[in-house]
């Protein structure tokens, strides 16, 4: 006798599967020290963040889909986002240096097709706080998520998803 899984039960196991998210915690951090950080509510300033690729580890056809995403500019704009909502920055002689480590978007096919069953998204950070030139803090953290299939499809709202959950946590630990 053979028995059978009715589609209904396999289906909703499959949209349950895919929205589930699994971000990556931080590394838990220190208390921030005055120099570092400064509680305000003003934005910061153009000079204040620098964001890179290293490009021994990130492989040339994902540094493409986070440079066609316009990667650079949308963490950017995240990290000053949550500097204001948090309302912390770096004090003003200190300098915010992100560099991309790790990055990984499905595509909006195989998200759609394969969902959790693909992988996750990723983007992972390491960030250096230097003040006067020198090295004040330095942490790693980043972001992941299985979400994909009928629920989040779109590459667009998956890397934006990415970029902000990232800003909250370097911001975090400012």
């Amino acid at each position: 006798m053979t028995r059978t899984t009715p589609l209904g039960s396999t289906v909703l196991v499959l949209i349950l599967l895919a929205a589930c998210s699994s971000e990556r915690m931080p590394p838990p951090a220190g208390p921030p020290t005055g120099a570092d950080v400064t509680s305000a509510g003003s934005a910061a300033t153009a000079a204040e963040v620098g964001i890179t690729i290293d490009s021994s580890r990130l492989p040339a056809e994902r540094r493409a889909v986070f440079d066609k995403m316009s990667g650079n500019t949308r963490l950017d704009a995240a990290l000053r986002d949550q500097m204001l909502k948090q309302g912390r920055r770096v004090a003003p002689p200190a300098q915010l240096d992100v560099v991309v480590t790790a990055f990984r978007l499905r595509s909006t096919a195989t998200s759609v097709w394969f969902g959790a069953m693909a992988g996750g998204d990723l983007l992972d950070v390491d960030v250096v706080v230097k003040s006067n030139g020198q090295e004040v803090k330095h942490f790693k953290t980043g972001a992941g998520q299985i979400r994909g299939g009928l629920i989040a499809p779109s590459a667009e709202g998956r890397f934006e998803r990415l970029t902000t959950a990232t800003a909250e946590r370097v911001v975090g630990q400012l």
